[in-house]
């Protein structure tokens, strides 16, 4: 009997690294702390929850069908906060709201790319984007990363550009794996290369509001660069500890709005309603975009005690001092060999999951986060994965014979 088989597009589609991670020690009891998975502790601010019990989702309207691009006054609001926060001007750009930051990449991936079309992704790149380029066909060329920094080699990008028709550049800043913050400077001179070579710039900035030691992140205004070809991706799922209700939001140049819409509308349709409004609430602070701001801030400021703590534990490995996010991207001290044998060590002998390097085409390494559990349990399992490193440090000074 002939069976059918899948598509060849799926097959080629990179696997989901969290889920394997988590699926091949859940076994485990005491469970292992998680530190793989890129998750903030905090649950949502109060105003989420004044919204979520006021009768609001009770009524007609969020049971129904709404607008493809999202709810106006969450936009409406979005629009505002862009512009104040994000320094953006918003004239002849649009917003649509998305079921999470992904489902936004795998729009403009879907609306933009053609099957065989280059995109350029720099190393260490965020996995669910290079699974969303290989669903939609595209031909990824890799930029490696500078050792001292984790950010593009930017010798190499430029080359790369040269190519003949590279359709897209992907960037994320502040950077998942990496917490690199990619500088002003560097971000104008990758949206001019875009420009002068008729390329795409996507900017993944689910992070932005987590930078650390005085930082400061940059969004790449396209009307004052004179470039509207940039497509910036955002999450309320870190910020605001909205991530189980699946809600991020995309900026775009208004001229490509009709065929952005038709992903979004055979896809999703919208994004859940009642996640839009719980997303305006966390949004609004319950008053004004300045007091959200501010609970946000004081979330991120209160992981300084697990990020230094962390810190202390993986800098002896070279591990690059990154200013973003919630994560440290660690060399392993045996070197990508030893890859499969440190994640299981950690997880069986130190009861701490870790991510590995070569789910962002980097192996070698393990990505490890300090934003995702409670600081007690955070700083518990940082002590672990210290003990962890030391002992993989010792088995690589020994050799495989020690």
């Amino acid at each position: 009997m002939n069976v059918p088989s899948v598509s060849q597009r799926i097959i080629n589609t990179d696997v989901p690294h969290i889920e394997i991670v988590l699926n091949r020690y859940a076994h485990l009891d005491p469970p292992p702390a998680n530190l793989a998975q890129g998750v903030s502790r905090w649950n949502p601010p109060p105003s989420v929850f004044r919204a979520a019990s006021d009768g609001s989702l009770s009524e007609t309207r969020t049971h129904k069908y709404n607008a493809v691009l999202g709810l106006a006054d969450l936009r409406d609001a979005l629009h505002s906060k862009l512009e104040q926060d994000c320094g953006l001007d918003m004239t002849g750009q649009e917003i649509m709201v998305c079921a999470g930051a992904n489902q936004a990449f795998v729009n403009a991936a879907l609306a933009l790319l053609d099957p065989g079309d280059k995109v350029v992704l720099p190393r260490p790149y965020y996995f669910s984007h290079l699974c969303s380029l290989q669903l939609a066909g595209a031909c990824v060329e890799y930029c490696d990363f500078n050792k001292a920094t984790l950010l593009p080699d930017m010798a190499q990008l430029r080359q790369l550009l040269r190519q003949p028709e590279v359709k897209m550049v992907v960037i994320t800043t502040p950077g998942n794996p990496s917490g690199a913050v990619y500088s002003r400077a560097m971000i104008e001179e990758i949206a001019q290369l875009c420009r002068e070579h008729g390329t795409w710039l996507v900017i993944d900035e689910a992070y932005c509001d987590f930078v650390h030691d005085g930082a400061q992140h940059y969004s790449p205004c396209a009307n004052a660069l004179g470039f509207d070809s940039i497509i910036h991706i955002y999450s309320f799922s870190k910020s605001y500890g909205l991530a189980g209700w699946r809600v991020g939001y995309m900026v775009y140049p208004q001229r490509i709005s009709e065929h952005i819409q038709k992903v979004q509308d055979t896809v999703p349709t919208h994004a859940a309603v009642a996640s839009q409004r719980l997303a305006l609430a966390a949004s609004s602070g319950g008053s004004s975009s300045s007091s959200s701001s501010a609970w946000v801030k004081q979330q991120v400021a209160a992981l300084h005690t697990c990020r230094e703590a962390m810190w202390s534990q993986v800098s002896p490995y070279g591990t690059v001092r990154t200013n973003g996010a919630f994560y440290f991207f660690v060399p392993l001290p045996g070197g990508p060999a030893s890859e499969d044998a440190a994640i299981e060590l950690l997880a069986m002998q130190c009861g701490v999951l870790v991510t590995p390097g070569s789910a962002f085409g980097a192996p070698g390494h393990i990505r490890v986060s300090y934003g995702s559990l409670p600081e007690p349990e955070c700083l518990e399992a940082i002590a672990r994965l210290g003990r962890g490193l030391r002992s993989l440090a010792q088995r690589a000074e020994n050799g495989p014979e020690g």
